[in-house]
């Protein structure tokens, strides 16, 4: 584990351990523009958690925790 790494990288290191999966399914804390025009979830009135950039989105290392024979999906919602 690298200090440079994200933390969302360092907690899904830590809760996966050693375990590799067939299949997974991502909703990510992603950010989105609102129909004002402001980002959500970060705005100060809208906000509800801490989201990532898409570059620290796909720069988690699922691939890592996958099988030979795994799939993925991800929901942009």
């Amino acid at each position: 584990m690298s200090a440079m790494e994200h933390p969302a990288t360092q907690d899904l290191r830590r809760f996966l351990g050693q375990d590799r999966f067939g299949c997974v399914m991502a909703d990510p804390p992603w950010r989105f523009t609102n129909r004002t025009g402001k980002v959500a979830p970060e705005h100060k009135r809208l906000s509800r958690y801490p989201t990532m950039t898409l570059g620290e989105i796909c720069a988690l290392p699922v691939a890592d925790y996958l099988t030979d024979a795994a799939w993925a999906s991800i929901f942009a919602t």
